[in-house]
This record gives C-alpha cells, structure tokens and sequence, in this order.
C-alpha cells in the first residue's frame, strides 16, 4: 500500500513539472518569436561629420523608437517607415554610438573632428570686435592709437617721468572708458561669454540664428541660418555681413578672402537650375558649408 502512494505522489510530482516544464516552452518561445520580428541595423559602420553633426541613417522593423546612447548624449527617435536618423554631435574624439531597438542592438562609431578652439575665447574675440565697430570712425582711430601707445608704453615704463607715467594712466582710463561704452552700446548683439556642452542658438537677430556646437568648452563648429528675406534687405544684410564676419575672422579665417569665394560661388551657382549647395570655402585651414532652402541660407563653420 504505501509503495502505490508513494508512486503516486511520484507521478503527481512529475504532472507538475510537466506542466511548468510546458508554461515556460510557452513564454521562452513567444520571447523568441517577438526577438524574430525585430530588425536594426545601419548603413554604415564609421561615420563622419556633415555640417555640427554626425548623420546615423538605419533600418528597423518591429519597433516604434531607436534609443542611442554616445559620449555626446543619449535619447530617442521615432521609426519612419521602416527607417531612422539619429543626429549625433560631433566631438574631438571618435565616439561609439549604441544602438537599441527593443531587443536589438548594434555599434557604430562616430569619427573624431577638429575644434575651432576656446568657445570663450573665440567669443571674446567677437565681441570686442564688435564694439570697436559700433564706434564712430574717429573714435576707432583714436582707440587704435590709444592701444599702439599703450604698448610702447609698458615697454619703457621703467625708464619714464611721473608726468609721463600719469599720462599714460589718463590714457588707460580714457581707453577704458571707450570701450566700456562701445560694449554697452552692443551688450544685446554680442554672444554669451561661456556656452554649455550641447548645440545651442547663441544669438538670435533679424539678420540670422547662430548656433554653436560645444564639446566641454571647445567649439567644434558654428551653424547661421540666415533667412533669404535678409539677403534683399540691404540694412539687415549689411548685419548680417558684419556679424559674420567677425565670427570668421574671431576662429581665425580671413574674412575678406570668405566672402569674396562667397561671391563668386553664388554667382556661379546662379547658373546652375535647382543648385542646393556651393563648393566649400576654406580659409586660413577653416571650412564653410554652404547651402540653400527655399526659405533659408544654410553656413556651417568648421575645421
């Protein structure tokens, strides 16, 4: 009698194992059917910069969003028939970028680029400029000269009179006070003295928005958006001209020689029908991007 009980409790014992046994075959096998209906990948392996980003082109099927996670940033973007674009910032190190679509996931590396340098010393550079150029010539010239002197000055400081040392202090203070009023004068034009890690809009005008790409400090590149309206208004031109100019010379190109390519590469692509984009314009080793909408002016700054 008790060798049938315990054979019974036995086979009971085994029903139940069975039947967990076959939950799980259940569950295992919908996991893996659901992983088969999941599809990620891209169109390359390595890629390179266009314009303040790295443009990650894929494919996946199964899946709402890719998420991405990179040394620059991490976030989501949605699935569009069957497709994906992920902006990546570039920065001065190559990055590796993943990739997650529900179960998937894939690799892929973003390459490193050049910086234009200090974002706060290019910044600085800028705004100085710029409030030179908002004084009246005579008061540039005299600021020239002020600087001129003041630097001989400090050469020969040792050797000079009191006199000399106190006019060459009522100079400083003159100098001083000149550009204190050329920089409140255009406090609202200049750009912010610090930018974070990110792509911002670091000034925004009637004649364009400047944006910068910055990597802890260091400015990998300048996109200017400048509405086509601007280019057939000769006073917002004339701003425009002027601000970007200054943002060529403050990262070390040669203004001068940028818009005289800029001239003649618009008039050669005036000829062409539908010409969205010009030759690159290089200068002094920096590179501007050109391109065109049907509502917009396109500039990208980089090195």
């Amino acid at each position: 009698m008790l060798l049938v009980v315990i054979e019974l409790c036995i086979a009971k014992g085994l029903f139940g194992l069975m039947k967990i046994w076959k939950y799980t075959m259940v569950g295992l096998l919908a996991f893996v059917l659901a992983g088969c209906g999941q599809q990620l990948s891209t169109t390359k392996t390595s890629y390179g910069r266009d314009g303040l980003v790295a443009i990650v082109k894929g494919t996946a099927r199964g899946v709402d969003r890719v998420s991405y996670t990179s040394d620059a940033g991490k976030g989501s973007v949605p699935v569009n028939s069957g497709t994906f674009v992920v902006n990546v910032p570039v920065s001065d190190v190559a990055q590796k970028v993943n990739l997650k679509a529900g179960s998937m996931q894939t690799n892929v590396t973003v390459k490193a680029g050049q910086s234009l340098g200090t974002y706060s010393t290019i910044a600085a550079k800028f705004n100085q400029m710029l409030a030179v150029s908002s004084l009246p010539k005579a008061d540039q010239a005299k600021l020239k000269q002020a600087q001129a002197a003041s630097a001989n000055a400090q050469k020969n400081v040792a050797t000079m009179s009191p006199t000399e040392k106190m006019a060459m202090a009522q100079q400083a203070q003159q100098l001083k006070t000149l550009m204190a009023q050329a920089n409140a004068n255009t406090k609202a034009s200049q750009l912010p003295a610090t930018a974070k890690t990110g792509i911002h809009s670091i000034l925004k005008s009637a004649s364009g928005d400047y944006r910068a790409s910055i990597v802890d400090g260091k400015a990998m590149g300048f996109a200017v958006v400048v509405p086509l309206s601007v280019l057939k208004n000769s006073k917002k031109m004339q701003t425009f001209a002027t601000d970007f100019g200054l943002l060529t010379t403050s990262v070390g190109a040669d203004a001068k020689s940028v818009f005289s390519q800029f001239k003649k590469l618009t008039k050669d692509a005036k000829s062409k029908n539908n010409a969205t984009t010009i030759s690159t314009i290089k200068s002094h080793g920096v590179k501007i991007d050109v391109g065109y909408s049907t509502t917009a002016l396109y500039l990208y700054v980089t090195k």
